[in-house]
């Protein structure tokens, strides 16, 4: 299957009506009769970006559900949402479809959201993944790694919401102009192993028809995915209570390695794996490992094993 082309996933397009009366989108990849698992998009990013996961879904034997955060692709907007918010949207999600235990994931700008889940879900959640995974950038701790570029952003994103907007503006009209020469400009300030990942066109075009969808309703569900990452999440990951799988690459210099060290040292029962020369795109090949990780007995277990 071409992961960029919506033609080949006829189960990508679905809303549910949530209590607040907004709609919630979300996507189901691989195997329709599979164990479920709910995984939670990058930033700027929705459900689409789950098409790279489809093949490793079905070789897993993963039912794997993707929902898009309010402002997002499908999701109607929500301007006061928190990150904690979120986790009630996925509880309403699970009870639409039927589901009663089950693990969830996020991935990248999906940490925080899934961490959140962690903290407020607990007693549904069979396990907790982050992949990748974003840390607290309020913290001076986690602030300190951040390249020049995420400094700029993500500092305007903690002082100034009108900023944040003419940035992300800027960053919409720039996208829709060229998208691949934003894309190269990405992968110039990463390391090897994700550069030789996004070389794939296939992989490369699913990310950018993501971003695309990301931005499809204008720019203010991003704006609010920035501001809410530059501050506080407003739960602290030692309210995880949820046996917790925690992948990072050494090589990523999109969210550094040290994010996932400083959430490892917080969750309470969190198992570590951090993979040498691998990069923030890891992930893409190695899907399946994840997924079966997640969806199999996860208590106890060993993230070597």
């Amino acid at each position: 299957m071409d992961p960029s082309a919506a033609a080949t996933y006829p189960n990508e397009d679905n809303l549910v009506m949530l209590p607040s009366g907004r709609r919630l989108g979300y996507a189901e990849y691989g195997d329709p009769d599979g164990r479920p698992l709910i995984f939670l998009h990058g930033t700027p990013s929705t459900r689409v970006m789950f098409r790279l996961g489809d093949g490793a879904a079905k070789e897993a034997g993963v039912r794997l559900i993707a929902p898009d955060r309010p402002g997002l692709g499908l999701s109607d907007p929500d301007a006061n949402r928190t990150i904690p918010d979120f986790a009630d949207d996925v509880a309403s999600l699970a009870d639409r479809l039927s589901l009663g235990r089950f693990p969830l994931a996020g991935l990248s700008g999906g940490g925080p959201y899934a961490a959140a889940c962690g903290a407020r879900l607990g007693g549904r959640l069979t396990a907790l993944g982050l992949v990748s995974a974003m840390a607290p950038v309020a913290s001076p701790a986690i602030r300190k790694h951040l390249t020049a570029r995420y400094s700029v952003i993500f500092g305007l994103g903690r002082r100034s919401r009108l900023l944040t907007a003419l940035g992300t503006k800027l960053f919409r009209r720039t996208f829709a102009k060229d998208p691949d020469r934003v894309m190269r400009f990405a992968m110039s300030a990463m390391t090897g192993p994700d550069r030789d990942m996004l070389a794939d066109d296939g992989t490369r075009r699913c990310l950018i028809a993501s971003a695309e969808d990301a931005l499809s309703q204008g720019t203010s569900g991003l704006v609010t995915e920035l501001a809410l990452m530059s501050r506080a999440w407003g739960f602290e990951p030692s309210d995880i209570s949820v046996p917790t799988f925690l992948w990072h690459g050494e090589a990523d210099t999109v969210v550094p390695p040290a994010f996932g060290r400083w959430l490892a040292e917080r969750i309470p029962d969190c198992r570590t794996r951090f993979i040498p020369g691998a990069g923030h795109f890891w992930i893409v090949a190695n899907g399946a490992e994840v997924m079966r990780r997640l969806t199999g007995p996860a208590a106890g277990a060993n993230m070597n094993a």
